[in-house]
């Protein structure tokens, strides 16, 4: 579709195609979900949890695993709050999501308890930490495990590059004519099946806020 529609696109209005894999014909452009949260938002909290909750997956066939996934969120929750409110913008990012779960021990036990230290975003980070310091060890082993596997995909450089920055924001999408179009081989739907429903999620929720402000 991009690649057929995509220049009589361009000339109704600005045109853009997250395309990590280059196969649109189209430069991609590139959007960062976390560039949407506001640290002095009162929603923070939730709008954070609707990130971790598009990244954790919960296969309706693997019931068993729903205690391990809902911890996961837990904490990816607050490694999200943690980025939005202490990184320096530049590392707002999904990349840096994924350098903080994959720290070395020592240096991860260091970020736990400055998150234990943090009083911003209502106390949620320092009790994120409280939550994951107090499981015995093998269970905060399975539960960093987890959010680990739900993050693999952003071992990827083409995902760090589309992740990285902002090109757009969908809340503008309405106050003009405007062309967004995600792309994503079908060969790679199951690897990255994530990164698209994040996308999508984000896409709905600044949608529908921008309609009712």
């Amino acid at each position: 579709n991009a690649r057929i529609t995509g220049s009589t696109r361009a000339q109704m209005g600005p045109l853009y195609v997250l395309d990590p894999f280059g196969i649109s014909g189209h430069p991609s452009a590139a959007f960062n979900p976390l560039s949407e949260l506001d640290p002095a938002s009162p929603d923070l909290g939730e709008d954070a949890a609707a990130l971790a909750d598009a990244l954790v997956v919960d296969p309706p066939d693997q019931v068993q695993d729903a205690h391990w996934n809902e911890e996961a969120k837990a904490f990816i929750t607050g490694l999200i709050l943690w980025c939005v409110c202490h990184e320096p913008e530049a590392d707002r990012t999904l990349g840096r999501l994924r350098e903080l779960l994959t720290l070395p021990g020592d240096k991860f036990a260091e970020l736990l308890v400055d998150m234990q230290d943090s009083d911003k975003a209502g106390g949620l980070i320092a009790r994120a930490a409280n939550r994951h310091l107090s499981k015995a060890d093998r269970e905060a082993a399975s539960v960093l495990s987890n959010a680990q596997r739900h993050t693999h995909f952003l071992d990827s450089p083409r995902m760090i590059a589309v992740t990285q920055k902002s090109d757009f924001r969908f809340a503008d999408l309405r106050d003009g004519i405007a062309s967004v179009f995600v792309v994503l081989p079908p060969d790679r739907l199951d690897v990255y099946a994530r990164w698209l429903r994040l996308i999508v999620s984000q896409g709905l929720q600044d949608s529908v806020r921008a309609a009712q402000s």
